[in-house]
């Protein structure tokens, strides 16, 4: 063999490994920020779905967003998927060994995702995190392989910041857990009433005069900076977490009956034994509540414990 073959098949060998160690390392794409949207003030709409046929519409109005067209969105949760949409990077591309069965993954499990602007539509698909939890494998549409994708500087996957669970979805984890909603509404009326113990029950009146009645149907003086903490932390009372099964409720005992204006809570005894989900902590108090005899939830007692008071602590 001639020098100069040799020397042209060894370097036809140099660039071939160097090729092959540049495509299972990094990424050979220029532009890192394929995934993302720059301008996240421009989106509309969000659209999810699963495999297991659960799909949810995020949309922007003007002042807050929807889920569904149903509920009003939780703003900490938006506030964390649009800084995802906007901080997500390639990390690196599918390593060769594993990239048809991350194929074959994304296609039986992967949650697709439909973005919306003014100017354009981005849409793809998010899988199995890695086995370092460190970074995300996701497709984009058009593209003929996924990627493992992250955000920098943040050390986990980020499945959890589009709210993918197991793959898949739920609206319930989109919606506000706020429970009173009033808007611009003036509360102007407020009765608590105590099953277990009705001399601790009272009601108040806010009209021009403000009145304090107890479970007798006695007057007293309102004390105004004491109230004025009562009405904030009534209309900032959230829930835990919704639950479509309403049957916990039917065999426990009704503890309270909160009404603001003509939104009525109802609490319930909560029974331990018969742990919901597993996520919840055992070690911390609850009860079930519905409000307006609709779906369950479930709340906390150190929550609800500022707004289930006595008279007394509402008097001069």
């Amino acid at each position: 063999m001639s020098k100069s073959l040799s020397l042209y098949l060894l370097l036809f060998i140099i660039v071939t490994l160097l090729l092959f160690y540049s495509r299972d390392n990094k990424s050979t794409i220029i532009k890192e920020d394929i995934f993302a949207i720059n301008d996240t003030s421009m989106i509309n709409t969000i659209f999810m779905a699963d495999r297991y046929g659960n799909t949810i519409t995020l949309k922007r109005g003007s002042k807050q967003w929807s889920v569904n067209n149903k509920y009003k969105a939780r703003q900490s949760s938006i506030s964390l998927l649009l800084n995802a949409i906007h901080s997500i990077r390639i990390q690196r591309p599918v390593p060769l060994n594993s990239l048809n069965n991350v194929i074959r993954d994304m296609s039986s499990i992967g949650v697709k995702i439909e973005i919306y602007t003014d100017l354009e539509t981005k849409t793809y698909t998010i899988g199995y995190p890695t086995s370092d939890y460190l970074g995300t494998h996701m497709l984009l549409d058009g593209y003929n392989e996924p990627y493992i994708v992250h955000i920098p500087y943040f050390n986990g996957y980020i499945s959890p910041q589009y709210g993918i669970q197991g793959q898949q979805i739920n609206e319930n984890n989109w919606r506000s857990h706020k429970i009173f909603d009033f808007g611009n509404e003036k509360i102007n009326y407020i009765s608590l009433k105590y099953y277990q113990d009705s001399s601790n029950s009272f009601s108040v009146k806010l009209n021009t005069d403000t009145i304090l009645y107890d479970n007798n149907g006695n007057v007293f003086n309102v004390d105004n900076y004491s109230l004025d903490i009562y009405l904030n932390n009534i209309s900032d009372i959230s829930c835990e977490a919704f639950k479509n099964d309403s049957s916990y409720i039917k065999l426990s005992s009704q503890l309270h009956e909160l009404i603001v204006n003509k939104d009525t809570l109802r609490t319930y005894k909560f029974n331990p034994d018969k742990i919901i989900d597993k996520s919840h902590n055992t070690n911390v108090s609850r009860m079930y509540a519905n409000i307006n005899n609709g779906e369950l939830m479930l709340i906390q007692d150190y929550v609800f414990n500022k707004v289930l008071i006595t008279h007394d602590e509402l008097r001069e």
